[in-house]
């Protein structure tokens, strides 16, 4: 029998260049391994975000102060339903929601009597005011359609006050809830007020000029044609 070559019976050695490889991959796991004991629970965690609890509510919380247009004067707004009727059952006073759409014409003629209009600013203390995009409230404001602008007066609950419409003159009785002047505004006003109990009062007088009568001034703004002049209340 022929003896085995010594070749065949050693074992085989690694080779050097597997070494480096592996001494590596060891380290690297020793490293994490102690990164992780020493930051693993010392990482920065979100805290959490406390519920707010019903005593907490806050109305100055929900006051957006947008008035996109609709007057200054007039404070606050609300821009959301959510945001209104909340304001409007921990106050325990009516609301007066204004639907609008951006670039309506008749929205805009609207905006100028909320802007300028002295009695409907006076009685709009007695509400709570709130604008609305038409896009966003189509379903539960839309009684008799998704015209704008529209304007709905709620009652303390919430509910909406679906007999409070205009019919002064001038009313289209195919759009109930628009309306179309300063005065029809405060009629509207009126009527919610007294449907909910509170007695409508007219704004304060407004002091009398110190301008005379001769003053050039009083000539700027004056029409060629008074007898033609109209105001809106």
């Amino acid at each position: 029998m022929k003896k085995q070559s010594a070749s065949n019976t050693k074992a085989t050695k690694p080779t050097q260049s597997s070494l480096p490889w592996k001494r590596i991959v060891s380290v690297l796991v020793i490293c994490g391994a102690v990164a992780f004991l020493i930051f693993g629970d010392s990482a920065p965690q979100a805290a959490p975000i406390p519920r707010q609890k019903s005593d907490d509510f806050n109305l100055d919380d929900l006051d957006l102060g947008l008035s996109n247009g609709w007057g200054e004067a007039i404070h606050p707004w609300y821009n959301t339903i959510s945001n209104a009727t909340n304001a409007v059952r921990s106050l325990n006073k009516p609301g007066c929601v204004i639907i609008h759409k951006t670039g309506c014409d008749p929205c805009k003629t609207l905006k100028a009597e909320f802007v300028h209009n002295a009695h409907i600013q006076h009685l709009s203390k007695e509400f709570v005011m709130a604008n609305l995009e038409i896009d966003g409230y189509l379903d539960k404001f839309s009684i008799d359609g998704a015209y704008a602008p529209r304007i709905y007066f709620l009652k303390p609950s919430g509910e909406i006050m679906a007999d409070i419409t205009n019919t002064s003159p001038g009313s289209l009785s195919e759009y109930k809830y628009y309306y179309h002047n300063g005065a029809s505004v405060v009629q509207g006003m009126k009527d919610a007020l007294a449907k909910v109990g509170i007695t409508a009062t007219e704004p304060p007088a407004e002091p009398e000029s110190s301008l005379s009568d001769d003053d050039d001034q009083w000539d700027l703004d004056e029409p060629e044609n008074k007898e033609e002049e109209k105001w809106d209340i």
